[in-house]
């Protein structure tokens, strides 16, 4: 007998319907579905498979493990995804050399400019010179003379006490404002298809950036760098919940979020909008890259 075979004469002996499992697991029916009928691949993923296997094991009197354990040879392993997250990391490293090439170009470019604005400066300066060379001559003859009163010593330091004052309160000004930016997101590239994977722009990152994730029931969580090390990967519950993870060192990182609507992301106490909806995409992948 298949393990879907199992799962589902458990039910059945039950007298539980898949409206009641999914109602206990959180899991959606036709997810339930494809597991009794064997069909994983309409799963989001092979760490989804035996979590929801586990979980509907559980909703029906069954031991989770020895259930898995006597048909292992069912559920696909790893591998199939470990190949497509390497083939991913593959396709970012090109984009990313293409990105290097156009970023080397930056140099020569600024050099160009300031060669230019050499340029203009000498042909400024040049010009003044020459209408300088070419304006009359004082009149050395004149026996008039015009005697300058200097200003008071107090008050010329006044008024440049005045002046560096204002220019400290405008720094103090310019510090406040930069200070106060919020961190705000930027979505790139919305995902598609069963498992949408979106990209999304953290701007104005500080030294500290925290992400900190909630949830209020069970939840399927992967947090992984750009290295491919795992900050965070298995079950999330609200036991568990507040969980900071601190990415102060991390240029950019990869969310894998198996329950998107019981799941909350905050960046910095800023809550992170889900791309795309969460009653109609319950599994999400998304990619954050932190700029500062």
């Amino acid at each position: 007998m298949q393990i879907g075979d199992r799962l589902k004469e458990a039910r059945e002996a039950k007298q539980l319907s898949l409206d009641n499992i999914q109602e206990t697991t959180k899991i959606q029916k036709r997810y339930l579905t494809a597991i009794e009928q064997g069909n994983f691949d309409v799963l989001p993923g092979t760490f989804y498979a035996r979590a929801f296997i586990k979980e509907y094991a559980l909703a029906v009197d069954l031991d989770p493990k020895q259930l898995l354990d006597e048909h292992k040879d069912e559920i696909p392993s790893a591998n199939e995804e470990t190949e497509q997250y390497t083939r991913f990391q593959h396709s970012r490293s090109s984009r990313d050399s293409r990105s290097l090439e156009i970023f080397s170009l930056i140099p020569k470019i600024i050099v160009i400019l300031l060669i230019i604005g050499i340029f203009f400066v000498f042909w400024f300066l040049y010009q003044k010179a020459f209408v300088d060379g070419d304006s009359e001559p004082a009149n050395e003859e004149s026996n008039d003379v015009i005697i300058h009163k200097p200003a008071d010593n107090g008050e010329d330091l006044d008024d440049e006490h005045d002046e560096n004052k204002s220019s400290e309160n405008n720094e103090d000004d310019e510090d406040e404002n930069t200070a106060d930016e919020a961190i705000e997101f930027d979505v790139k590239e919305e995902g598609s298809g069963n498992v949408p994977e979106s990209t999304i722009d953290v701007l104005n990152a500080s030294e500290d950036v925290i992400l900190s994730l909630e949830t209020k029931e069970r939840s399927w969580l992967a947090v992984i760098n750009e290295d491919g090390e795992e900050l965070f990967s298995g079950e999330f519950a609200s036991a568990d919940s507040p969980m900071d993870i601190d990415i102060s060192d991390e240029k950019s990182v990869h969310l894998n979020i198996g329950n998107t609507s019981q799941l909350k992301i905050n960046i910095n106490d800023e809550t992170l909008e889900y791309p795309l909806e969460t009653d109609d995409y319950v599994h999400q992948k998304i990619w954050l890259h932190i700029k500062e």
